[in-house]
């Protein structure tokens, strides 16, 4: 098998389980969106609870459609006519600042000085409660405490996964996205001593869809329950992740 039928399989199983997990999320009435205060994510649950049953459905379809581009095409699959309609409702929905936004510039107008937690104690929350949820996997940190990023390194499958994880320049959020790269490396044909994976098989991975997950103005209070969420998707992605890559490990790539 070379890299590009290794990264088809890979996007087309990791297509069809985020479908399994926007069925269960549309059945309990998307419970991984209650805690956004604001940004994409809060916007898509705002929109998504106003429509019926086969409204939100096709939405979900666009969604994933959207976010799995290669798989689906691997598949013959389209996005129909009425998910383009429904998804075009949303982008005019999204537009609009949400309430959160609306409800800071009118504080700040009156001179209200609003504080939001700190992009430093979010990072060790963060960190910290990353380390605790999947050292077992084997970790291996990087990034200073303070910067707006850091990833996490973990092995699976012979592959490794990369956790990336952002906290923003000046703003209170973490997002966060994981990559699968090979643990093998080479070197930069211009720069010497610079070395990176040979293979990429996955890249920005973010749960199931809606591009990155997003957690935004967080207080001081918020950043437990937030941490709590970031490390419930990335549970799911990672009891799933052995059979994503079942057959597909390092020593069967025979191009590089």
């Amino acid at each position: 098998m070379d890299l590009e039928q290794a990264r088809q399989e890979f996007q087309i199983r990791h297509y069809l389980w985020a479908k399994l997990k926007a069925a269960e999320e549309m059945k309990d009435e998307f419970p991984h969106f209650w805690l956004f205060k604001g940004g994409p994510s809060w916007r898509f649950y705002q929109f998504i609870k106003q429509l019926d049953k086969d409204e939100q459905v096709l939405l979900v379809n666009a969604k994933l459609k959207r976010s799995h581009r290669y798989a689906v095409a691997a598949l013959g699959e389209k996005v129909s006519a009425a998910e383009k309609a429904i998804e075009e409702q949303y982008f005019n929905y999204s537009r609009l600042p949400c309430e959160i936004e609306r409800d800071i510039a009118v504080r700040r107008r009156r001179g209200e000085k609003i504080k939001f937690a700190s992009k430093r104690r979010i990072q060790q929350a963060m960190v910290s409660s990353f380390e605790r949820a999947f050292r077992h996997l084997g970790l291996e940190m990087n990034g200073n405490v303070g910067h707006e990023s850091a990833f996490v390194l973990m092995k699976c499958s012979d592959w490794l996964v990369q956790t990336g994880f952002y906290f923003g320049r000046t703003q209170s959020l973490i997002k966060f996205t994981h990559v699968i790269v090979s643990e093998d490396r080479i070197c930069h044909p211009t720069t010497p001593g610079v070395t990176g994976p040979a293979l990429l098989l996955a890249n920005a991975l973010c749960w199931i869809w809606l591009g990155t997950m997003q957690w935004e103005y967080l207080t001081n209070d918020d950043i437990e329950p937030a941490c709590d969420s970031v490390i419930t998707l990335c549970r799911e992605f990672f009891d799933e992740l052995p059979k994503l890559l079942q057959g597909l490990e390092r020593a069967k790539i025979d191009h590089v």
